[in-house]
């Protein structure tokens, strides 16, 4: 008889992610028919205390292998970042022994460079697992005193040519600049909204989430339209990818009108197009390597 080699503690947590995201697709196959958003997508927010974050699932007609490809360096998850219109720059460079994406995050689409809040993530992939991908990116302090940033981007394979990602964006947001936030989205920001759908007006119109939640529901929507740009962008070849993702990006915000396309985003390719990225330098090019189980994985509008 033949051993069987004993699974490490890093495979039973993949293998665990991993079920729990094919068990939640199986799940959730005719809510995803159904969805509102023009696409097999659910997009959810909450608040508990503090903490405020959003997700969504989604059937993506992309492999897997894709995804894995396309975020398998360091710079490549700069390549996904740098199309959120927020982010002005996106730079990766090697930490201590995890891989360190830092971002200049501005207050609006054209304003200046120099007057951005840095936002430095932690990189760690979750350890490889048959037709599963997992990753974080961890900041433990942010702009304006919001903290414990996490994203959270993890997919199954369905299919040859189909994964169901699930993407998940949470933060901290203190109390002083809670208050200051949700006089600014009540204020300036106010026809802003996010993507839950909370009544009907005395008009027959339909009314939105609006406040903190309406803004991470509106940010995470746009990380995944950066991923979907990205993924589309790929078959291009390499020195017209950039353009094509911003071309792609803009694309996908424009089916969101109510919520993604304010006045500003008008300047969204020209800045976008200053805004590229110089060829990054190939020491920071390196795989990112799994971490191992119990590893540590304001502008709220990056």
């Amino acid at each position: 008889m033949l051993a069987v080699p004993a699974m490490s503690g890093t495979d039973v947590m993949a293998e665990g992610e991993s079920a729990q995201l094919r068990a939640q697709y199986e799940t959730s196959a005719e809510r995803l028919r159904e969805s509102s958003l023009g696409r097999p997508l659910l997009l959810e927010s909450s608040e508990h205390g503090d903490l405020f974050s959003g997700e969504v699932y989604g059937l993506v007609n992309h492999s897997l292998d894709e995804l894995a490809t396309a975020l398998d360096t360091p710079q490549r998850w700069c390549d996904l970042l740098v199309m959120h219109p927020y982010v002005a720059r996106c730079s990766a460079r090697i930490g201590e022994e995890v891989p360190v994406i830092e971002m200049k995050v501005t207050k609006r689409v054209d304003a200046a460079e120099a007057s951005g809040y840095d936002l430095a993530f932690t990189l760690r992939r979750d350890p490889a697992a048959p037709d599963y991908f997992g990753a974080d990116l961890v900041a433990t302090k942010g702009p304006m005193a919001t903290s414990d940033y996490q994203i959270r981007v993890e997919a199954v394979a369905i299919d040859a040519t189909s994964m169901f990602l699930h993407f998940r964006y949470s933060y901290r947001v203190a109390w002083s600049t809670r208050i200051a936030l949700q006089t600014w989205l009540a204020t300036a920001a106010r026809n802003c909204v996010g993507f839950t759908k909370t009544g009907v007006s005395s008009h027959g119109s339909i009314e939105y989430i609006r406040g903190i939640r309406g803004s991470t529901e509106r940010n995470v929507m746009r990380y995944i339209i950066a991923i979907d740009a990205l993924l589309q962008a790929r078959a291009a070849p390499a020195e017209e990818r950039y353009e094509r993702g911003l071309q792609y990006w803009l694309a996908g915000a424009e089916r969101y009108p109510r919520q993604l396309m304010d006045d500003e985003i008008a300047s969204y390719l020209r800045v976008k197009r200053r805004q590229r990225p110089a060829e990054p330098a190939p020491t920071v090019d390196t795989a990112v390597a799994p971490h191992a189980a119990g590893e540590a994985a304001p502008n709220t509008e990056q």
